[in-house]
């Protein structure tokens, strides 16, 4: 999660981890919208139900959006048997973690299809995954075929716009070629990917353990991925 220590005021309306101030996880968001009402260097505190005051928490826990998006990226091959079933446990296991609105998917074949998306969407943004396949220098698209980073990173530039977390779940595209183009684009706040080929099965489990510890656990976006490869119960290797 984004250091935003200068763009926290107080009366500003901020995601916080439940866990990180002391609510119950009550079934629905991890999170809990609510309103800064005193900051000191690096830390804030925020209201609480019924009128209570939060103690002090870093600023790092603290977000002006929270809403998750899933891009399946279609290849009129293999959706049925892998993307297909990736993109759905994927989703909705953000749906158990986030409220009703703040976990949203879509199904492209384009790079045209995600942009326009993109472009009316992408505000209220704060992490993004990527499923379909890759390679160490592009990720695949149905109609478009082979679409490299920095040709990604392009249609995805909006003027103002928020940095954003990615996970790709892509084979190789945690890989230089991809991953080092990616991170240097204005829209890219920090990217997760895994380094060689990966089984549908472990790209699952590696994206929930990456976003429970995460959301659930309140963690940063980088202690998140450290628990989430820790947890990989093969070989494959993720690179942050």
């Amino acid at each position: 999660m984004k250091n935003l220590a200068n763009e926290k005021n107080i009366g500003d309306k901020v995601y916080v981890p439940r866990s990180k101030i002391g609510l119950d996880q009550d079934g629905f968001s991890s999170f809990y919208c609510t309103t800064v009402v005193d900051r000191g260097p690096s830390k804030i505190k925020v209201d609480l139900p019924n009128g209570a005051t939060s103690d002090w928490i870093s600023v790092s826990f603290a977000r002006k959006h929270i809403k998750a998006l899933v891009v399946a990226l279609g290849d009129y091959k293999s959706e049925l048997l892998l993307i297909d079933p990736l993109y759905k446990t994927t989703l909705h296991h953000l749906r158990l973690l986030l409220a009703e609105d703040e976990a949203i998917g879509i199904k492209v074949r384009s790079l045209a299809e995600l942009t326009k998306f993109w472009k009316e969407e992408q505000s209220e943004i704060s992490h993004v995954v990527f499923i379909g396949h890759g390679r160490s220098d592009a990720i695949y698209f149905g109609v478009d075929e082979w679409i490299t980073a920095t040709e990604l990173g392009n249609s995805l530039r909006v003027r103002g716009a928020p940095k954003k977390h990615f996970l790709f779940l892509c084979c190789k595209t945690g890989q230089q070629k991809f991953s080092k183009p990616f991170s240097k684009t204005a829209i890219c706040e920090d990217i997760a990917a895994p380094f060689h080929s990966v089984h549908g099965a472990i790209a699952s489990q590696f994206a929930q353990t990456y976003f429970l510890s995460m959301y659930l656990g309140g963690r940063t976006s980088k202690v998140a991925f450290n628990h989430a490869k820790d947890a990989i119960v093969d070989s494959t290797s993720f690179r942050f």
